[in-house]
């Protein structure tokens, strides 16, 4: 973890320069959330979105009580962030079996594409009735489970740090329509995606 998304994006550079890859050997998380600066990193930057408002409300409150002639408070206060945005810099996917292995960075990496099952068994080659048989012995989730959860984190994150319109955030991350996530999202968390953006932004 790194002081600033700035630095983050240093450590990513001497890590591609060291061989080491990123996030499987070295997950990086930095610290504002400067949302180009972590998506146009290469992976994409999870970092901490900081509470800069209320940090401004805390340091305010001590100031005013000095200006009033009281003490200088001696306490350090400190200021939790809002959230962990979570993005492929520490998504670490550690499985025994090399081929769920495979699987899962595949689908990782192409979360925000329209790809199916047969995709994926297409990619690593393998009979379809056994990659299902492993891969859900593995993860506990089926092949498609699995497509559609990275698909809807991915929606979700692009609702709470874009303006995008929601049919833009469907296309974005894999689904066809805003029918689809809006099907998607209700099934998985009661919600659609508008519900989500304004739920989520407002707390």
């Amino acid at each position: 973890m790194a002081c600033n998304d700035a630095c983050s994006r240093e450590v990513l550079q001497a890590c591609a320069t060291a061989g080491l890859h990123v996030p499987d050997e070295f997950a990086v998380v930095g610290v504002d959330n400067d949302k180009l600066l972590c998506e146009l990193s290469e992976p994409p930057l999870s970092s901490n979105a900081l509470n800069l408002e209320q940090a401004g409300f805390e340091a305010a409150m001590p100031l005013d009580a000095m200006i009033s002639g009281q003490p200088k408070p001696q306490d350090t206060v400190l200021v939790k962030p809002v959230t962990v945005a979570a993005r492929q810099s520490s998504e670490v996917i550690a499985q025994d079996d090399p081929l769920v292995d495979a699987a899962l960075r595949f689908i990782r990496d192409h979360a925000g594409q329209p790809i199916g099952v047969p995709d994926v068994v297409g990619e690593l080659q393998a009979c379809r009735r056994t990659m299902e048989r492993r891969f859900t012995r593995a993860v506990g989730r089926s092949i498609l489970q699995e497509i559609t959860r990275c698909r809807l984190d991915r929606a979700k994150r692009l609702l709470m740090e874009t303006e995008l319109p929601v049919h833009r955030v469907a296309t974005s991350s894999g689904f066809p329509s805003i029918q689809t996530i809006n099907r998607n999202f209700w099934r998985a968390e009661g919600r659609t995606a508008t519900a989500v953006r304004y739920q989520e932004k407002t707390g």
